[in-house]
């Protein structure tokens, strides 16, 4: 597991109100724009300006844009009816949901 990785984790850990607020507003895009793709990036911007969030940080930011890819994947690994939502891109650090390395493909076939 990559360092990047896991400061994915201890800061999703420390602030699992990020996790759930981007999940309310991906669920809101879903609902209002069905099939339209949506950059990670927007709904971060978006928590940054409505929201002023609160977190927890080591390093004193509260959303750190080196986490987006990270939730993206995460967000769709975990909701189903959000899989294909994000766009992504083919990520040099591979994320391995703290188990293995993932390809960038879902496949809920595998046990």
């Amino acid at each position: 597991m990559s360092k990047l990785e896991r400061d994915f984790w201890e800061f999703h850990q420390k602030n699992p109100h990020v996790y759930q607020l981007l999940v309310e507003l991906a669920f809101q895009w879903k609902r209002r724009r069905p099939r339209s793709q949506l950059g990670i990036a927007a709904l971060f911007e978006r928590l940054r300006w409505e929201m002023a969030i609160q977190t927890e940080s080591d390093d004193g930011y509260r959303l750190r844009n080196d986490l987006r890819s990270f939730y993206a994947r995460w967000i769709m690994h975990q909701e189903p009816e959000l899989i294909g939502l994000f766009e992504l891109r083919k990520q040099t650090i591979p994320f391995t949901y703290g188990i293995k390395p993932f390809t960038g493909e879902f496949n809920f076939s595998e046990n």
